[in-house]
């Protein structure tokens, strides 16, 4: 039995727009499924092969800020999400987590820099 909090995304590429730049991403070309069956997954690519894309989108789709935190930690300095959120949805497991936290290094990065 799969007991992972996240077993899968299922995708609908019909609720993105034609022009969508998410269409564009090689790595996402026909994919409709993703299984996730171990404790850890490891997402690999060259720069813009669509990593930090669909790692936004599964933490929007899980009810993360888009900008990292947790759950309950909810700000915004700017008013977008990925797109592909649009194109996701979420098989989730028996299991319900007890916390969780989104990171992002562009989060870092903002507090490092306010912070001077």
């Amino acid at each position: 039995m799969n007991s992972q909090f996240i077993q899968g995304i299922q995708f609908d590429w019909n609720n993105l727009d034609e022009d969508s730049y998410v269409r564009d991403i090689q790595a996402f070309q026909g994919l409709e499924t993703l299984k996730f069956s171990k404790p850890v997954t490891f997402f690999v690519g060259e720069n813009g092969s669509g990593k930090s894309t669909l790692l936004e989108a599964i933490a929007v789709a899980h009810g993360f800020n888009p900008e990292g935190g947790t759950k309950n930690y909810v700000f915004s300095t700017y008013d977008e999400y990925p797109e592909l959120c649009d194109a996701i949805r979420l098989s989730k497991g028996y299991r319900k987590e007890k916390w969780g936290n989104f990171l992002r290094a562009e989060s870092f990065y903002n507090v490092a820099t306010q912070e001077e």
